[in-house]
């Protein structure tokens, strides 16, 4: 079974839009796994636990601590998205646009291409492929070029 005796490297995907409804999967899957990658909208409020600017994107204000307690306990195991797909509103067609840094002012709602080439070396070398949860906005799909296409290296 993947989360009792998974073949080795194991990594999980964890996708969703809040913390606090992943707060014990993440434990637990962070006692498995040895990658963790995180995106969907829960991602923000992580990056904002490590000072990063999330312009107007889904952030749990009330779990950015207990975020930066995760990432000190899980340290390099767990990687988060590097560049991401901002828009000004949700909307279908939205005008978007792919940066490193989230300008004030813009909501995240997909993971970059520089993420994806990260996130893909890590997919590719797994043995073992766990997935909990969706990424990327499910109400505004700006960019099919970052919509989970995963490729072997």
């Amino acid at each position: 079974m993947a989360t009792t005796n998974p073949a080795r490297p194991c990594v999980a995907i964890l996708g969703g839009a809040k913390v606090s409804d992943k707060i014990e999967v993440i434990e637990n899957l962070g006692k498995i796994v040895d990658r963790l990658l995180i995106g969907g909208a829960m991602a923000y409020t992580f990056l904002k636990a490590q000072g990063l600017p999330t312009g107007k994107s889904l952030v749990e204000e009330d779990k950015v601590e207990l975020a930066k307690k995760l990432l000190a306990h899980l340290g390099p195991k767990l990687m988060l998205p590097v560049d991401h797909v901002v828009v000004s509103e949700i909307a279908a067609g939205a005008a978007h646009e792919t940066v490193d840094t989230i300008p004030e002012g813009k909501i995240a709602v997909d993971i970059g291409p520089k993420t994806i080439a990260a996130f893909s070396l890590v997919i590719a070398g797994a043995k073992t492929v766990i997935w909990n949860g969706p990424w990327g906005s499910s109400r505004s799909r700006p960019s099919t070029t970052v919509r989970w296409r995963w490729r072997r290296p």
